[in-house]
């Protein structure tokens, strides 16, 4: 619970043993490393250019064409199938290789040559691959099956996750064909070893160079070169497909606007002093035109008298010796050109079929450039997924070497690792001849700050986004995520409570959670509980009263005796946790050996003796007979009690006036300093207590504020009822739709404002007393993407 405690693990060995130390460090996934404050003397820290970069940089790019993506929803599942490794893949190939009568059918089928089933795997004619497929993909193959089995013998796995493994066997002749029908299934092919069905102990060979760390970057460009140059062709193919598709389309919609035209495209064209635009004109543009009617140009539109379309198709005729200005007017008034095609002469008949057809042929070009790149992106998805898992691997396993100082033929670096696991880190690399872990407590060495590792209960663990958004806290100070996960909880509670509004706040947050993994799904699960919980208190069900409650203890929110009483417990609950937030603080100094601040800051004991005093003073005094006058009968004179005022206040005060000199005398100097003289420090000193003052009643009155949202929220479902009430007709009639949108537009208004009141009631009210926030985060390197 709180911050895990850390250990500074120092390694050093062999040179040559540097990679594998590395990789070490990286699989084991709880090694922070640091940059030795003590380097070895002698040492140079390494300064290599690292060869996986430029690689990986290729390897993103390729993937960026052909449309595959290395984010967390893109790779899916990939890791839990080690990505380029099918489970069980030799019991598998097993199976398949005990269909030899069909297998030699297959090859009887496809090539004409009967083998016996005996020798088949020795001919070298089958072909074989093996992927996975989705359950669209698994239904299609199940569909066309009968027709399938003609050419190939597939085989469908039992399901794995998301996905089905898949193989198949055919022949070479057929193999073009058959890979393309798969691919277009959407299967994504695992590279495996061409032979593996023909000697299955290539399967060992596979196996080993997938867990290797060793990797030819040389190849692995040169392939990446070639797939990218494919794949770039591909893609510029299919946008002049695209291109011209789109053009074809818009000439056919002119077409099919043209009317009475009885002359060939030819002979207008032919014209030799005219020229002629055809295009579509916003219906906004074509007011404009009386603007130009002294232009040379002669418009007419087709569709004058549509009113869906929001433009007129047209065309317009202009002199050619004038045609630069008509054209210039006409873009400015967004006149889109309609290009008519070279092979478009006849009338407007024939010319509609030739486009029609056109367009036929385009969609059908269109959809085989389509399902080319959908092939290829099937044929190397599973590969480019392991590929770049395994160069970022390697990737930041050698960025590792910054951190290393190498003398003569030996390596030191260091870093922390969490105290729990420091042995089990040691132990990784006991394999590895000549190299030495050596673990020592962090207070061993004063230069090195330790990362911060927050580790919380199940509760507390959700608010930790909450607690790094302020700031992480140091490794000697005091995790606030608990306090954060309590008070939050409770105070959004008190502010949004409603029963039947905090379950449905509960089941969003349970569906956000399991469904998407938020983590603020976590959050509103406990907050959900939270809000119901005080709607019990309060007798609020979506906004109606006396429906569920906690008998003899109901709260009338809406009664007006109630609001000075839930505004003063309000401002009282909020002085409470200031007092805790500045116990935090003591705490955390006397920890840090802090002892002036412990004692003397406003945050310190002083100022927790002096505000404890002047909120009690004012509330017996001043509140409390005004808001509560039944509470204390008889009235109490605190501050005219001059022991009380002195100690309490006065002696204080003077405390936190003078604690930078008294900080000085008790950290062992002898004289203290004043660096603008006494002048200067009484005058800023001055300044500092009078905000100190503000600022100990301006955050107590923040608090208020929980009360306002308490009574607001009540407010708002008032309104929602009387609305209910006058749509129904009938007096304490209710409207359900009006009820059920008031209910939603309130808890998504309310709850929003509600959740960034609190937060700032956290950090500006609470964490600014006793959290600094200039912690670094604890960020072992590993084999995660990131």
């Amino acid at each position: 619970m709180g911050i895990t405690k850390m250990m500074i693990a120092n390694i050093n060995g062999d040179a040559d043993s540097l990679d594998q130390v590395l990789l070490g460090c990286m699989k084991s996934g709880v090694f922070h490393p640091e940059q030795s404050h003590s380097p070895v003397s002698g040492g140079v820290l390494l300064s290599q250019s690292n060869p996986y970069e430029p690689v990986l940089k290729k390897l993103t790019d390729t993937a960026m064409h052909l449309g595959i993506g290395f984010d967390a929803r893109e790779f899916g599942d990939a890791g839990k199938n080690r990505v380029n490794y099918v489970d069980n893949l030799e019991d598998k190939i097993l199976q398949i290789r005990k269909h030899r009568e069909e297998l030699a059918g297959l090859i009887k089928r496809n090539e004409g040559i009967s083998i016996k089933p005996e020798e088949i795997f020795r001919t070298h004619m089958l072909i074989f691959r093996v992927g996975r497929l989705s359950a669209i993909g698994v239904k299609k193959l199940k569909r066309d099956k009968d027709d399938m089995n003609k050419y190939n013998i597939h085989f469908v796995f039992p399901w794995t996750h998301k996905y089905s493994w898949c193989a198949y066997v055919t022949t070479e002749s057929k193999k073009k064909d058959i890979d393309a029908y798969f691919y277009n299934l959407g299967m994504e092919r695992v590279m495996i070893p061409d032979n593996i069905l023909e000697n299955i102990n290539q399967i060992h060979l596979y196996e080993e160079q997938n867990e290797s760390t060793d990797i030819n970057t040389a190849e692995v460009k040169e392939y990446l070169d070639k797939i990218d140059k494919e794949i770039l062709a591909l893609n510029r193919k299919k946008e002049q497909i695209q291109s011209q598709l789109i053009r074809n389309e818009q000439l056919i919609t002119q077409l099919s606007h043209i009317e009475n035209l009885d002359v060939t495209f030819d002979d207008l064209f032919s014209c030799e002093y005219i020229d002629i635009r055809f295009g579509r004109l916003p219906k906004d543009s074509y007011a404009k035109l009386k603007y130009y009617e002294d232009e040379m140009f002669i418009l007419y539109a087709f569709n004058r008298n549509e009113t869906e379309d929001d433009y007129y198709w047209c065309v317009y005729f202009s002199p050619r010796y004038y045609h630069k200005q008509i054209d210039a007017i006409f873009a400015s008034l967004y006149f889109e050109r309609i290009h008519i095609p070279d092979y478009v002469h006849s009338t407007l008949e024939e010319s509609a079929a030739k486009v029609n057809k056109a367009i036929s042929e385009g969609r059908k070009k269109l959809y085989a450039i389509t399902a080319e790149i959908n092939a290829k992106k099937n044929e190397t998805k599973l590969y480019f997924f392991w590929l770049y898992l395994k160069l970022n691997f390697l990737s930041r396993s050698f960025s590792l070497r910054k951190y290393v100082n190498i003398y003569e033929d030996t390596f030191y670096f260091e870093g922390f690792v969490p105290s729990d696991q420091a042995l089990s880190f040691k132990d990784c690399f006991n394999n590895i001849s000549g190299v030495s872990v050596t673990l020592r407590p962090t207070d061993s060495e004063p230069g090195q700050i330790p990362p911060t590792k927050l580790s919380n209960s199940r509760f507390s663990a959700a608010f930790e986004m909450f607690t790094t958004m302020y700031g992480t806290p140091q490794y000697d100070e005091i995790d606030p995520t608990p306090f954060l996960a309590v008070t939050y909880t409770i105070l959004f509670g008190a502010m949004f409570g409603d029963f039947g509004q905090g379950v449905c706040l509960f089941l969003l947050g349970v569906y956000l959670w399991a469904a998407k993994g938020s983590g603020i799904g976590r959050v509103m699960q406990r907050l959900g509980i939270s809000s119901a919980v005080f709607g019990l208190f309060y007798g609020e069900f979506f906004g109606y009263s006396g429906i569920v409650h906690v008998p003899g203890l109901e709260i009338e929110l809406m009664d007006s005796s109630s609001t000075n009483a839930i505004l003063m417990t309000a401002m009282g609950a909020g002085a409470i946790l200031l007092v805790v937030s500045m116990i935090i603080n003591i705490t955390v100094s006397l920890r840090k050996k802090s002892y002036g601040r412990a004692f003397l800051s406003r945050n310190g004991l002083a100022g927790l003796v002096f505000y404890i005093a002047l909120m009690s003073g004012l509330a017996l005094e001043r509140a409390i007979p005004i808001f509560m006058p039944d509470l204390l009968p008889t009235p109490v004179k605190f501050f005219d009690k001059a022991p009380l005022v002195i100690f309490l206040i006065v002696l204080p005060a003077l405390l936190m006036f003078f604690q930078e000199p008294l900080g000085e005398l008790i950290s062992g100097r002898k004289k203290p300093r004043f660096e603008n003289g006494i002048g200067g420090f009484i005058l800023s000193t001055f300044f500092e207590m009078f905000e100190t003052m503000l600022s100990f009643m301006t955050n107590t009155l923040s608090f208020l504020r929980v009360g306002g949202f308490v009574l607001s929220h009540a407010g708002l479902m008032s309104v929602v009822r009387l609305l209910s009430e006058m749509v129904s007709g009938e007096p304490g009639g209710v409207s359900i739709p009006v009820v059920i949108f008031g209910n939603i537009f309130v808890m998504a208004l309310e709850g929003l404002i509600v959740g960034i009141q609190t937060l700032r009631l956290e950090f500006y009210e609470m964490f600014s007393h006793f959290v600094e926030g200039a912690g670094k985060e604890f960020t072992p390197v590993n084999f995660r993407r990131s």
